[in-house]
């Protein structure tokens, strides 16, 4: 019989180490790198991605390092299959606790809330827009913190 294609993820928890198999038609949320940790350890999300409108299967993106690459690259640091996003589409920064979203001159532009932009401020309950593919932004709250590291498609 014929093995279905896997996806591997490394998990770490502490010092616990698991390996994580996922159907390949699942891996909406691929990885780019074979060891994608999630520590509880390092540092804390300052907000969150919700995915609103798109064909992954992956729901949430924690952003914890900054800047931090959108696009359809497989090498930003979030990919998005949607062939109406740029390469490289747009950069999400925090400095001074200040979350911003800045376009990367994408050729279908970035949009917040509906409107074109080229940098703004994101706050909680915005609607962050590429392409054909909705995020809502939403704020880490304490409780919530786990980290994930590394490169994911979407």
């Amino acid at each position: 019989m014929r093995s279905k294609a896997q996806v591997a993820m490394d998990v770490l928890f502490g010092d616990v180490h698991f390996v994580c198999l996922f159907p390949a038609k699942v891996a909406s949320l691929r990885l780019l790198s074979p060891a994608w940790d999630m520590r509880t350890d390092m540092l804390d999300p300052i907000a969150k991605l919700i995915v609103t409108e798109s064909e992954a299967d992956c729901r949430e993106i924690p952003l914890c390092e900054f800047p931090l690459r959108l696009g359809r690259s497989p090498s930003a640091d979030v990919c998005i299959d949607d062939r109406w996003v740029s390469r490289y589409h747009c950069e999400i920064d925090y400095e001074k606790d200040t979350l911003t979203v800045r376009d990367l001159g994408s050729k279908h532009g970035t949009f917040v809330n509906g409107q074109p932009v080229n940098r703004v401020r994101l706050r909680p309950g915005d609607e962050l827009s590429l392409g054909l593919s909705r995020f809502l932004v939403e704020w880490q709250s304490e409780s919530d913190v786990v980290e994930v590291r590394g490169r994911a498609y979407v």
